[in-house]
């Protein structure tokens, strides 16, 4: 054959061909273009580059191994990547579900008669209890860990979660019956000391597990945790000062710092040292909730992860890029 120009497209195309199609190897296909073998590698290279060689990979189980052990060695988390699948005229493929169905797989495994579980509001730990009603653990007790959110905050508050959870387990649930968002020093310090709230806080200190969700914070939000306890324009500030996300009630940057910022000290949950010194699950999933995982993972309090592998791809490419 002729040399071979090798940033001509008809010529890449035909390296890829003979590569990924015939399955002729690369020395084999530097002979007939009388080149070397390094020039095929460049030419296959700039074959996907440039979109003429696109590689999928057909995952043929639930869980993704690969990015489960690409989480683990980036952040030193355990972690649970569920693949994408069809999603069925029923619904029943959607991800929320396979999470969900992985979510009650995961706490049947890690949850035992006697545990004290702290709780985050969240529909997937509202919805996840129908999952676990054949669970054979009992007498678990669920602290929520967060004050109450106002009505417009969304559906199934922390309180409907751990009574829901607890219910399924036999257990006990124990509330923080308090706004999430407390302002006034002295008022907060009384309210800690109220028996019921006090009874929760002490709980949640014996937790041997903390689960919560990763809320995102985007420019223009309809709805987010704390509303109904701050304005747009304090929302709006604390996007500009670099909110991507939240845990326990408390905002946190893209590096996974949390910010110093008058909302995050009213927050009513339980102490960051508590939190810090416990065993978190998270629970996210969705390319738009990437950012929000990313300073979540970089923050170092997340120890178990629960997500998908839309979200997975995203934060990798965030953190390469």
């Amino acid at each position: 054959m002729k040399d071979i120009d090798e940033n001509s497209l008809q010529a890449l195309s035909k390296v890829a061909a003979m590569y990924y199609l015939d399955g002729i190897s690369q020395d084999e296909i530097a002979r007939c273009f009388y080149t070397s073998r390094s020039t095929i590698s460049r030419m296959l290279k700039a074959a996907r580059s440039r979109g003429i060689v696109e590689i999928h990979v057909n995952f043929s189980t639930e869980r993704n191994g690969y990015y489960e052990e690409k989480l683990r060695d980036l952040f030193q988390v355990e972690a649970v990547v569920i693949n994408p699948g069809n999603t069925g005229v029923t619904g029943e493929d959607t991800a929320g579900t396979k999470i969900c169905k992985e979510l009650a797989d995961w706490m049947q495994q890690h949850i035992h008669a006697g545990d004290v579980i702290g709780v985050t509001r969240g529909s997937i730990f509202y919805d996840v209890a129908k999952y676990l009603k054949e669970t054979k653990t009992r007498h678990v007790f669920f602290a929520q860990l967060m004050g109450s959110e106002a009505p417009s905050a969304g559906r199934h508050y922390a309180r409907d979660v751990v009574e829901r959870l607890a219910k399924v387990y036999n257990g006990e649930a124990y509330y923080l019956d308090a706004p999430l968002v407390f302002k006034e020093q002295e008022a907060r310090e009384a309210l800690f000391k109220v028996p019921t709230i006090a009874a929760t806080l002490s709980k949640i200190g014996e937790a041997s597990l903390l689960m919560t969700t990763i809320p995102r914070l985007v420019e223009h939000q309809e709805t987010h945790i704390w509303q109904g306890f701050i304005g747009e324009e304090q929302f709006d500030g604390m996007i500009q000062a670099g909110a991507v996300g939240a845990m326990f009630g408390r905002a946190f940057d893209i590096d996974g710092h949390f910010l110093d910022t008058e909302l995050n000290q009213s927050i009513i949950s339980a102490d960051m040292e508590i939190i810090r010194s416990r065993k978190i699950l998270a629970v996210s999933y969705g390319e738009g909730f990437a950012r929000a995982m990313l300073g979540a993972l970089r923050s170092g309090y997340i120890d178990h992860l629960i997500t998908d592998l839309d979200c997975t791809k995203e934060v990798i490419r965030l953190l390469e890029g």
